[in-house]
């Protein structure tokens, strides 16, 4: 669904977060190796969060075992960039995750 901006007022547009304030993310899906253990999965996703999500002022919201997938967004209002999608998909290949995607930033609110 395509909103139509167009002459709707500073507050209407940041409330429907268009224009300026559109928001955008990127889906992420990677594979672990199918024997892992359940410590060796906390300590990986426990990695992943402190050395590719939070120091990037990045949020991640997914879910998984040895296959996992997710949404990654800021945590603060704003939007990714294609830095941080590259950053994160290097720290996955960087740390043993294979079958990696990531996708193209996309508008978190407005996804067609």
């Amino acid at each position: 669904m395509k909103i139509d901006a167009k002459n709707r007022s500073q507050r209407l547009r940041k409330k429907l977060r268009v224009d300026e304030f559109k928001e955008l993310g990127f889906d992420v899906a990677w594979q672990l190796n199918e024997e892992i253990n359940g410590e060796e999965l906390d300590a990986f996703i426990d990695k992943f969060f402190s050395e590719a999500i939070q120091p990037n002022g990045l949020g991640f919201g997914g879910e998984g075992d040895a296959l996992w997938h997710g949404l990654i967004c800021t945590q603060k209002l704003g939007s990714c960039t294609d830095e941080n999608r590259k950053t994160v998909e290097k720290w996955l290949i960087d740390n043993g995750a294979t079958q990696i995607a990531v996708s193209e930033l996309y508008d978190l609110w407005w996804a067609e």
